[in-house]
């Protein structure tokens, strides 16, 4: 079966998949903002910022215009990664957090894809958790 991701909550300010993650040594699943069948940020998320920020292709986020984006920009929307030089002040970004249920060795990163933003979930070893994404406000200057 590999690795699975299953939404098990969705909220206007945070999302959670369970993870399982089966045979172990190098799996990932990915989680992509393109509307497609679930797991998929945009057809799984609720009206509100986390919607907004995985809507960046269509209607751009922040200082962002529409379009591609490069993994860096998806680090910063997704991660929280030096998000305010990225996105804008004051701007709220998404940030992601694997907490193990069973199990370890998973490594969770921001890709992009054919210029569509997405995560991507590395299990190393056989385990089970859940990835939570919620929104992240940063402060004025910070990252």
């Amino acid at each position: 079966m590999a690795i699975t991701a299953t939404l098990v909550f969705v909220g206007h300010n945070r999302m959670r998949y369970l993870i399982v993650a089966d045979t172990g040594g190098g799996e990932s699943v990915v989680i992509p903002a393109s509307a497609g069948a679930t797991p998929d940020l945009l057809t799984d998320s609720m009206a509100g910022p986390l919607r907004n920020i995985f809507k960046v292709g269509s209607d751009g986020y922040g200082i962002l215009a529409a379009g591609a984006q490069t993994q860096a920009k998806a680090r910063a929307l997704l991660l929280a990664l030096s998000a305010a030089s990225v996105v804008g002040i004051n701007i709220p970004v998404a940030f992601a957090k694997f907490t193990p249920r069973s199990g370890s060795g998973v490594e969770v990163d921001a890709n992009v894809n054919a210029g569509v933003i997405e995560y991507v979930v590395l299990a190393n070893a056989i385990c089970t958790g859940y990835l939570d994404i919620s929104v992240h406000a940063l402060g004025v200057g910070g990252s």
